[in-house]
């Protein structure tokens, strides 16, 4: 553009990556043909042009590639085709950066006049300096005058004929976040005072953001509003443009072939593209990548949406590439590059060097000798450092390869959409923005204390900063970027640490003085005691000696008054003796009144007797209601209870309400269940349990780093294993115990951080700890035993090869979401996981979502994927049915498919459902919930059907805090068991199918043992027609007469809870006569009889029907009424 210019380089690629466009790219440009006739709109009305959008929307391409050339074909009215354009970022010295620019792009440095301190020298003279310069040195033959521009002989504004300077400022904030305030504002005059010149366009490009600092520099909101453009975001027709026209239209061809994006690939880039932060600098990122890697494969030309799936869309894309980039790095140079990374990131806190950076990050660039004085290198290291994020392909670092590096090199972020979605950036620009708030906190309180209004800091402020000094070791270099003041700010840390140290000796001796004091005082009152106990035992002497003489005196006086007793005594029973005589007729009459009293008490007791057994009965039917009502209400252990309270009023309940009775209390004993087995010993609260393949051994997981192993069936403490720190964490929990598949190794881990082995039974460790450095809350075998994963705290799962004990993947579980335009990041834990086949892992985290990591597909092994191939698991989320986090995932094992993966899983967590699920060709679809609990469900199994040919698992055991375990059944999703009687809170839980028991582990520290078995029923196969039957007023028979005139017994339920006894038939009858009853009084017309006890009938006289018949209140005859 500018004449004379260097030739523009070679293109190589459709697309420019995460860079902006170039002035020579214009014919990759696409999607802005109506902003820029916009644009020269406005350039038409107003010299000075200003540019605005969001970080990430297209400004500096749209004027680069799009304007400019446009210019340079005349597109102007009344401007010519003849520009010359001086490009500059203003950074922190905007005048010399300016000075440099006109000499580099305009015929002003070709003609060698002035170097560039020179040059800029004269800029500063006024604002009118560059009018003036222009007017001394006209555009298209300069001069080499050196007139002072306050001369009145100084030439007028002229130019060659059709010659035009544009100056075009990028990034235009920069003046803002850099604290040079004077000439910021003489750069800005300037700019203004040269748009106003016939020959001269000004230019400026400024996120939309800093707006409102425009309004600190006179006359700069004024020329804004006159020449305001706000760059809108491309619509998607304009969108697909940008991504299929450059390829297409630019003469890319493979083999004659001409180039394109497939039509599926295209259409996926736009729907991934809305709703998301940086479309277009991520779409042309993935594109550059895409088209990089098609080149390298040697594709047919073609990029297709295999390829993007494999790159893992848009965000994952760059996310991966700078994490590629960064690994290929060592150590050393890792540590370098952060050093880096931190120093060209503004943390968006409002608190740094920018004053208006609302709230985001921002890229701030350093010189390279800055960088190596903050890392401690030199400029070797740096060098090396940069080389992987600005090689071909990549440009995530300015300036580009081929560029060297010298100390005043200024190293730069290509684009802050990286800043943006690099979550190791995130994570370090976050860290750095709360060390820069606690450095800025100790200068400031050091500045003030220096001036007498702030005191020196005391725990556990001075602590904090103590140890984050200790860590981090800043230096005067860094402190310099968050206001300086390193040496004050030292020197106020150690004196508020040597006042701390005084003040803690002063404690030491106070306290000293109170212990001397207190041992005085104890002395001292022990002194005391010992006088008081002397004197105590003189007082004691003295008394006894005082009472004795009492003693004597009160027994001389006693014998008096005796004496004087017994002839008041004889006097007295002279006169008794007359009055005995008197009461002898008066007992005579008392007798009748008694016998009448008698006959009266007798019938008030019949009649109270009577009321008792009405009030019993009443009593008795309100505690069957009740019990019945618990039944619905599905507490079958109250249920229970109120009936045994019943049993004390069996005597005056008739049979058939007992035997009502104990129908209701079998039922809940199907409904409910209770723990046979107690096993104490463990010591700790227990966090989980597993139980060997074998059923044998049980282990229990739980605080200070318990492992405890016992014999399952007899509940003894086998061993106690060692391995785990019981410190580590806030209670030092082994989380987690899986066995192997033969039971010969078992796998523990916790809040250590360590995975450790244990050959089985002898409980010796095996290997080197594996180390996750974070918390375990989960462990997962595969089912062919190959691979073991592990849920931890944080964002990484972690797969292991049981066979090397080496780390073979790592899977991020992070998730993302957009709010208020700005990205944020939450990251989860994974609470649960399994295995639903060797190469399929589902998780379940602490946000509730369920997700299933599968392995990347290739086309030449599609049917054995494992998660050992080359390149990441796919991660494919499911419906999110769960509300909070995710406490168990149990696999149904019996539904194992032919090509060896599950169909059916479980979750359940803290919403308190339980969600059965299938996996899907993407993800799981649920298909059942079942809710009933009323805490968090901490536990899942399937358990097999119990029928002879029901091997499928039909039913489903769940446990939850809210102290029940319940067994659903997955056919009708209905309990058919609640499990009652914990009084603390269950943690795990396993199922012994072959031995029918079911463990569970409490916060108690107790395992307990439950039968899985229901309690026995017995269906009695009576042959014949049954027509009536009667129950024995012991309630320990029934008896059943049928048509074929046969009478059976059968027994009953002792009691409530009692077992039922043989269900043969304790006896039978036959008899022959058609029409016989047993009357009350047994006088007559008895026809039938039978002797219950020896089964021996009389009367029996061919009856061939038994219609009714009851027993004798005794229970030794029964006999039968007419039909």
């Amino acid at each position: 553009m500018t004449p004379g210019t260097n030739t523009a380089p070679a293109i190589t690629a459709p697309y420019p990556g995460l860079r902006p466009f170039e002035r020579h790219e214009n014919i990759l440009f696409f999607g802005r043909e109506e902003q820029v006739d916009q644009l020269l709109d406005k350039l038409g009305e107003s010299h000075f042009l200003a540019v605005l959008g969001l970080s990430g929307s297209g400004k500096s391409s749209l004027v680069r590639a799009g304007l400019l050339p446009a210019l340079e074909g005349g597109a102007l009215v009344g401007a010519g085709a003849r520009w010359q354009v001086a490009e500059l970022r203003p950074g922190d010295h905007p005048m010399a950066r300016l000075a440099r620019a006109l000499r580099a792009d305009t015929p002003w440095g070709q003609a060698g006049l002035d170097d560039p301190d020179a040059l800029e020298e004269k800029l500063r003279r006024g604002s009118q300096a560059l009018n003036w310069l222009l007017g001394v040195r006209p555009l298209g033959s300069p001069s080499t005058s050196s007139a002072n521009p306050n001369s009145a002989n100084s030439p007028s504004p002229a130019s060659a004929p059709g010659q035009r300077l544009l100056i075009l400022v990028d990034q235009f904030e920069e003046l803002f976040r850099y604290h040079n305030q004077s000439e910021a504002a003489a750069f800005v005059a300037l700019l203004l005072a040269a748009a106003s010149h016939p020959d001269v366009y000004i230019i400026i490009t400024m996120r939309s953001e800093f707006l409102g600092a425009c309004s600190d520099y006179p006359d700069l909101p004024e020329a804004i509003n006159a020449g305001l453009f706000l760059t809108p975001a491309l619509t998607p027709e304009q969108l697909l443009d940008a991504i299929e026209f450059p390829i297409r239209l630019s003469g890319f061809a493979k083999e004659g072939q001409q180039a394109e994006v497939a039509q599926e690939l295209a259409r996926a880039l736009l729907a991934d593209a809305q709703g998301i932060a940086d479309p277009l600098p991520l779409l042309q990122h993935a594109l550059l990548r895409l088209w990089n890697v098609h080149e390298k494969d040697g594709g047919d030309g073609v990029l297709t949406l295999a390829r993007y799936r494999e790159l893992g869309g848009l965000q994952q894309a760059l996310n991966d590439h700078l994490d590629a980039a960064f690994d290929e790095l060592d150590p050393e140079h890792r540590r370098i590059a952060e050093v880096m990374f931190r120093a060209l990131t503004e943390h968006g806190g409002g608190q740094g060097e920018d004053p208006d950076d609302s709230g985001r990050d921002t890229r701030r660039p350093a010189r390279v000798s800055k960088i190596a004085r903050l890392a401690g290198v030199g400029l070797e290291e740096i060098t090396a450092t940069t080389v992987p994020f600005r090689q071909p392909g990549r440009n995530f670092l300015i300036p580009q390869a081929g560029q060297g590096l010298n100390p005043n090199t200024v190293l730069d972020i290509a684009h802050e959409a990286l800043i943006r979605q690099w979550d190791r950036l995130k994570e370090w620009t976050a860290d750095e923005g709360e060390q820069a708030d606690l450095y800025r906190r100790l200068a400031g309180d050091a500045r003030r204390h220096a001036a007498g209004e702030a005191a020196l800091w005391i725990d556990p402020a001075l602590q904090i900063a103590l140890d984050w000094w200790e860590k981090n070791t800043p230096s005067p270099t860094w402190a310099a970027r968050y206001g300086g003041g390193f040496d004050q700010a030292k020197g106020f840390l150690n004196e508020s640490l040597a006042v701390r140290a005084a003040r803690q000796a002063e404690e030491e001796k106070v306290r000293e003085a109170r212990r001397l004091e207190e041992n005085a005082r104890r002395q001292q009152a022990e002194e005391e005691a010992r006088r008081k106990r002397e004197l105590e035992r003189a007082r004691r002497v003295a008394l006894g000696a005082v009472l004795g003489l009492l003693v004597v005196a009160v027994l001389a006086l006693w014998a008096n008054v005796e004496r004087n007793r017994a002839v008041e005594a004889e006097r007295e029973a002279k006169v008794e003796r007359n009055r005995a005589d008197g009461a002898t007729k008066m007992v005579k009459a008392e007798r009748d009144r008694a016998v009448a009293a008698e006959q009266n008490a007798k019938e008030a007791k019949q009649r109270a007797e009577k009321s008792e057994e009405i009030r019993t009965r009443a009593l008795f039917d309100s505690a069957l209601t009740h019990a019945a009502l618990l039944a619905r209400v599905e507490d079958p252990m109250e249920g229970r209870r109120v009936l045994a309270e019943t049993v004390a009023l069996d005597a005056d309940i008739s049979p058939q309400r007992r035997h009502a009775r104990n129908l209701l209390a079998g039922f809940l004993d199907l409904q409910g269940g209770t723990a046979d087995k107690i096993y104490d010993g463990a010591g700790a609260v227990l966090i989980d349990l597993a139980l060997s393949p074998d059923g044998r051994t049980l282990v229990a997981a739980g605080e200070r780093g318990t492992l405890a192993l016992f014999h399952a069936e007899s509940g003894k403490l086998i061993e106690r294993l060692v391995g785990h720190d019981p410190k580590a964490g806030s209670t030092g929990s082994v989380t987690a115990v899986r066995f192997n598949r033969d039971g010969s190794l078992l796998y523990s881990a916790g809040d250590d951080g360590q995975i450790l082995r244990w050959s089985m039974p002898e409980g010796k460790r095996r290997g080197k700890p594996w180390r996750v450095q974070a918390r375990v809350y989960a462990l997962a075998l595969s089912p062919d035993g190959k691979l073991l994963a592990s849920g931890n705290r944080s964002e990484n799962d972690t797969l292991w090869s049981t066979d090397s004990g080496e780390k073979i993947k790592t899977l991020k579980i992070v998730a993302r979401g957009v709010s208020n335009k700005k990205v944020t990041i939450d990251v989860v834990d994974t609470r649960s996981l399994a295995f639903i086949s060797n190469n399929q892992l589902v998780t379940g985290d602490s946000k509730g979502n369920v997700a299933i990591w599968r392995p990347p597909r290739s086309k030449s092994d599609k049917d054995d994927d494992s998660f050992t191939d080359p390149g990441d698991p796919r991660k494919e989320s499911s419906p999110h049915i769960h509300t909070g986090e995710i406490n168990t995932i149990t696999i149904d094992q019996t539904k194992f498919q032919a090509d060896g993966k599950y169909n059916v899983f479980a979750t359940g967590g803290a919403d308190k459902r339980i969600v059965l699920w299938r996996p899907a060709l993407v993800g799981a679809k649920p298909f059942c919930l079942l809710q009933g609990h009323a805490n968090r469900v901490v536990g899942l199994r399937f358990v097999p059907g119990h029928g002879q040919d029901d091997k499928e698992s039909r039913r489903l055991l769940s446990a939850s805090r809210d102290n029940t375990m319940r067994l659903w059944d997955l056919e009708s999703g209905t309990t058919l068991r609640i499990f009652q009687g914990l009084t603390a809170g269950l943690q795990s839980v396993v199922v012994d199918d072959k031995r029918g028991r079911i463990y569970t582990a409490a916060n108690d520290g107790t395992i307990r043992r439950w039968p899985l078995a229901t309690p026995s029923q017995w269906l009695w196969d009576i042959s014949g027609e049954p027509i009536s039957a009667a129950i024995d007023p012991a309630g320990r028979l029934v008896s059943v007469g049928f048509r074929d005139g046969t009478l059976r017994f059968y027994p009953l339920p002792a009691a409530v809870g009692g077992s039922l006894r043989s269900p043969q038939p304790t006896g039978a009858h036959g008899c022959g006569r058609r029409r016989s009853w047993f009357r009350r009084n047994q006088t007559h017309r008895l026809s039938s009889r039978w002797q219950v006890h020896s089964h021996r009938g009389y009367g029996c006289q061919g009856q061939t029907l038994v219609h009714r018949f009851h027993f004798r209140q005794s229970g030794s005859d029964v006999a039968p009424y007419p039909p």
